[in-house]
């Protein structure tokens, strides 16, 4: 068969109840599958694929690798909306809000290094210390196979607004971005978010039992106009001088802020994304 198969790597995810689907949409065929987790794992391993219609020539090949190249780009993010996590994001280091642990003989994307072959060189040590290897992706619990949202966002990507798919390209891009960008990121998504639900003037803001019903306990009692006060008096959030003309910083996020600041915002985003799809919120309870 010449057709061209795109397959993800590996996600971690945990399907309650899983059945293998398949739906064709746009020239391309989607189809999944499922290995449950084994005896003690949090997780199992979800694989998608997508596969273009049979082709008989080079250039019609080489062109839809590139078409495909992209929209497998593109279902990476719907992914984010369907999950809540992006299941696609390499972590060679963990990152605990401000604090960052890495892993001996890890480079950052784009180097290579000879710590192996050193590391063998030098360790005479008979007993060695075997460090069990952290998850290198996050892992997700649904209910059903991400196909059957997925069909429905991309039968409805093109009839959103401008400003909604703008939210979705935007938090996406948080999860990818260091910490230092990511809560510049987290500011702008507040502010369209902020936008899309105005508070009216003089009034309590009740925006979280209006919109996102289902949030209240992960909020605790915080609001929107809560975390606008803090992307807007935060060094490393949308406003570094704290006053105009004066080069004076305002104090950077700390770590309790850190811990609340972002995982509110992603929630709120997701949920936003999802209202508008007309889907059931999911609340995502951050560890730690």
């Amino acid at each position: 068969m010449n057709e061209l198969i795109y397959e993800s790597i590996p996600l971690n995810l945990l399907i309650k109840n899983y059945d293998p689907i398949q739906f064709e949409y746009g020239g391309y065929t989607y189809s999944d599958k499922y290995i449950p987790p084994k005896e003690n794992q949090r997780y199992g391993s979800y694989i998608l694929n997508i596969t273009t219609k049979e082709m008989c020539e080079q250039g019609q090949l080489n062109g839809s690798s590139i078409r495909l190249r992209q929209h497998a780009e593109f279902v990476m993010m719907l992914i984010k909306y369907i999950t809540g996590t992006s299941l696609f994001d390499e972590q060679k280091e963990i990152d605990l809000r401000r604090k960052r642990f890495f892993i001996a003989g890890e480079c950052p994307n784009g180097w290579s290094s000879n710590y192996k072959e050193l590391n063998d060189l030098l360790d005479c040590n008979p007993i060695k210390l075997q460090i069990k290897h952290l998850p290198s992706r996050p892992y997700a619990i649904i209910p059903v196979s991400p196909l059957y949202e997925l069909r429905l966002f991309l039968m409805q990507y093109n009839r959103m607004s401008p400003t909604i798919r703008y939210l979705m390209q935007l938090n996406y891009e948080a999860d990818v971005a260091s910490n230092m960008i990511q809560c510049l990121v987290y500011g702008k998504v507040l502010e369209i978010i902020d936008a899309i639900h105005p508070l009216r003037p003089g009034k309590e803001d009740k925006r979280i039992d209006e919109f996102y019903d289902g949030m209240q306990a992960l909020f605790k009692g915080k609001t929107i106009k809560d975390l606008m006060g803090l992307a807007n008096s935060r060094a490393d959030a949308r406003h570094y001088a704290s006053q105009k003309g004066n080069i004076k910083a305002h104090p950077f996020l700390t770590y309790e802020e850190l811990g609340i600041y972002g995982p509110l915002i992603d929630n709120l985003a997701i949920n936003e994304v999802r209202m508008n799809f007309e889907l059931q919120p999911i609340v995502l309870q951050r560890e730690g």
